[in-house]
Parts: C-alpha cells; sequence; structure tokens
C-alpha cells in the first residue's frame, strides 16, 4: 500500500511540476528562450489587407517572470517592416498609460514548459518558433497567428519646443536649414533640409545654395544652387537620411538614446539648431512654394 501511495504521489508531482515551477528555461540574462529566439518582449499579430499596409492585432507583452500582458485584441495598430507600432489616435504619453492599466488589468501569470505558456494548469499559448522575430501562437485566449517581435509602440510625439518669451513652436512640418547669420544681402546660405512628422519621423537632405529668404516679393522660397539643374534634381531625388520615431526631452531631439540635436523656438516659424550632426542652424518653415534654381544657367530668371 505504501509503494502505491508513494508511486501515485511521484504521479502527481511529476503533473504538477511544470505548473508550479517559475519559467523552466529561464536563462540568467532574464530571457525565456524557445531554441535560440528570446519571448520576452512585445508581441503583435500581423494581419495584411488588400486595401492597406499591414496591421497588428492582438498585441502581448511577455514578461521574463513569465507573465503575458494581453494589451488588446481589438485595437489596430499599423505596423511597419521595421518592427515598430504605431497607434494613429494616442500620443505617446496616452499610449504609456494605456500599456501600464492593462498591465494593471489583463496580466496571466504564466508558466512556461516545452514551448508552452500554462496558466492555472491550463495551455494558454503555445509557440512555434520561425526566425528570432517571428512566432506562430496556438491559443484559446488571443487567437492563432503569425506574431513579429516589436521593437517598440509608438503613439504621436510632443514636438512643441520653448522658445524666447515663453513661447512655443511645433517641430512638425517643413524646414530649411540654413547659418544662423544672413549674409550682407539679407541671403541664407542653406545646407539641409529637414522633414519631421507628428511621430517624430526626422528626413534630413543635404543641399547646396543660398536661400533668397522669405519676403514677400516674388522670389520668395528660391534656392539659388551651384549645382546644375540635373544635379539639384539628381540630389532631391535620393534617398533621405530617415531617424525614426525620433522624441523630444527638454530641449533636446532624441533618437533613441543618441542626442540629434538641440533646439530653441526663435519665433513664429522658426528654429535655432545646435547639432554634432548638422552644425549650428537656423530652421525657417519651408515655403510652399520653395524652388532650385541652378545659378549655372547664366539665362536663369528668378521671377515665376
Amino acid at each position: 500500500m505504501k509503494k502505491v501511495k508513494s508511486f501515485l504521489i511521484l504521479i502527481v508531482l511529476s503533473l504538477a511540476i511544470p505548473f508550479l515551477s517559475s519559467c523552466s528555461n529561464d536563462d540568467e540574462d532574464g530571457s525565456i528562450r524557445s531554441g535560440s529566439t528570446n519571448l520576452v518582449g512585445t508581441w503583435a499579430g500581423i494581419h495584411s489587407f488588400p486595401d492597406g499596409g499591414p496591421e497588428a492585432y492582438p498585441v502581448v507583452i511577455i514578461k521574463a517572470d513569465c507573465s503575458i500582458v494581453l494589451l488588446s485584441t481589438w485595437n489596430y495598430y499599423d505596423y511597419d517592416d521595421e518592427g515598430y507600432l504605431i497607434d494613429p489616435y494616442k500620443t505617446q504619453q496616452e499610449l504609456e498609460k494605456h500599456i501600464e492599466e492593462r498591465a494593471a488589468d489583463n496580466t496571466y501569470h504564466c508558466t512556461f514548459s516545452n514551448n508552452t505558456f500554462y496558466w492555472e494548469g491550463n495551455a494558454m499559448a503555445k509557440i512555434t518558433v520561425i526566425d528570432s522575430e517571428t512566432v506562430k501562437v496556438e491559443s484559446a485566449h488571443f487567437g492563432n497567428g503569425t506574431f513579429k517581435k516589436i521593437k517598440r509602440m509608438v503613439g504621436k510625439a510632443d514636438l512643441d519646443f520653448l522658445g524666447f518669451y515663453g513661447n512655443s513652436e511645433s517641430l512638425v512640418g517643413k524646414w530649411i536649414g540654413v547659418d544662423s547669420e544672413a549674409n550682407a544681402g539679407g541671403t541664407y546660405n542653406a545646407h539641409w533640409l529637414f522633414e519631421v512628422d507628428e511621430y517624430g519621423t526626422v528626413s534630413a537632405r543635404q543641399v547646396e545654395g543660398t536661400f533668397e529668404g522669405d519676403g514677400f516679393d516674388s522670389n520668395k522660397g528660391v534656392i539659388l544652387s551651384p549645382l546644375s539643374q540635373e544635379e539639384i534634381d539628381n540630389k532631391l531625388k535620393a534617398e533621405a537620411t530617415v531617424y525614426k520615431y525620433c522624441q523630444r526631452k527638454d530641449y533636446g531631439l532624441f533618437y533613441g538614446e543618441d542626442l540629434l540635436a538641440t533646439l530653441k523656438a526663435g519665433g513664429l516659424n522658426e528654429f535655432q539648431l545646435d547639432s554634432k550632426k548638422w552644425g549650428s542652424l537656423k530652421l525657417i518653415k519651408e515655403p510652399d512654394n520653395l524652388r532650385f534654381i541652378s545659378t549655372q544657367d547664366s539665362n536663369f530668371n528668378l521671377t515665376p
């Protein structure tokens, strides 16, 4: 009888251990690994639609303690092929608050064994690794599908920089980066074209020329360039350098942890920018009719 009891106890323990233990393959670095793939992080089910780009739902966060946060089963996020999720409705602060609230209300404290997460003794999600950034998920809780690992979730950025006299100006828009000081004739030497969207994506394109100022005559918005018209066209068609989803911290514009520039609003539609990357520049809001004209053509005419 004692042998039978001991045998039954061993069976019960062998069945219970996967559910009573913490992550059975939890590494010292805080990862949960299936093969060489670290499952800790944010994952999203990716769906492609013929009338638009890929969208993501649901979104789950897997933590190193084996808990799973189900952020959403119904919100749709735009997904780009570099691993970012974009929320078109929330600011970054609202998005972070949403994540915090969902984590408080919708967290499953799981165990992990044999590529499966268990919750309250039942299989919650089975994971099949495709590659280091892609897994297949079979789950009764948030469905079956292909999930991609997410670098970061992005909301609309706060890009209002405080300027002189307590005024602030939004960096969102198109800008011409010129020398801080004007030339004797009131023109500016132009060096860069910038475009910043509401999510903090910054594109920078180097240019050469003299900006004819932002006055009210017919020459408003003209950049006279020493390049040929063909060289100008090729430069403008070339790929810009893009810094995705930058953030403002005080006077700094950051790309991840890298400081791109410090900025102060210098007045309406104007900034002072200081940067190791771009130099010390005055940013002037790009006029709607910005034109590049080559000075190599002796017959160039500034009038429209």
